[in-house]
């Protein structure tokens, strides 16, 4: 006997019925072995290929009893902590709901001024500091590209900016694999070595493929 019982512990929006979301996981698995997806990483594909899937050129066929595997082999839960306390800072999994900033814009309004002007490390700093102070607000991105520095490194003053001024969970954007290798070093000096970091993660990386089913050589390597 099933009984009438259902806890809300979180937001929830049910667009989809049960049956059309088996469908549309059908759907996905059967692009993903017949047509496949593009990838523009020699290391990536040998890994993939090694893996049990399909290789023609750059596209990379993957059977659907891999992807399910890789489905049931993912952490169910991942947890961010606070950077400076180690407390626990957000639970993603079940229904939680978490809010934070978005990133990478070119301008920002100064608020002394009311004036557009260039995202920079400053700004970034200055729209750190704020996130940090709302509570309504559980993670951080750094709102703006910072512009003022060499753009080959970006990416290292970006996280410079945010991590001096926050202690709530960043979400980072990294411009290669040599960036967030960089960033990464960066984290383990905060958290005070590697086992730490990964005792109490406290960064997470914003990471996409190019749409439809084309991963790019940096976003490939990240991952």
């Amino acid at each position: 006997m099933r009984s009438n019982y259902k806890v809300n512990d979180g937001a929830e929006i049910s667009v989809l019925s049960d049956e059309e979301v088996r469908r549309l996981l059908a759907a996905s698995f059967e692009i993903l072995e017949r047509a496949g997806a593009q990838y523009h990483d020699k290391e990536s594909i040998e890994i993939l290929k090694k893996g049990g899937c399909w290789v023609d050129g750059n596209v990379v066929k993957i059977p659907t009893k891999l992807v399910e595997w890789a489905l049931r082999s993912a952490p169910s839960k991942v947890t961010l902590y606070n950077s400076r306390t180690g407390d626990m800072a957000m639970r993603l999994e079940g229904n939680n709901s978490y809010f934070g900033t978005g990133s990478d814009t070119p301008f920002f309004i100064d608020p002394y001024t009311q004036n557009r002007i260039p995202a920079s490390k400053k700004t970034v700093s200055m729209a750190t500091k704020v996130i940090d102070a709302l509570p309504n607000l559980d993670f951080v991105m750094s709102l703006g590209i910072v512009q003022d520095v060499p753009q080959l490194v970006y990416d290292r003053h970006q996280f410079e900016a945010m991590i001096l001024n926050t202690s709530k969970p960043i979400v980072i954007t990294a411009i290669d694999i040599d960036g967030y290798a960089d960033i990464i070093e960066m984290c383990q000096i905060v958290a005070g070595g590697e086992e730490e970091l990964i005792k109490r993660p406290f960064m997470t990386l914003y990471a996409e493929p190019i749409s439809p089913l084309v991963h790019s050589e940096e976003a490939a390597q990240k991952l």
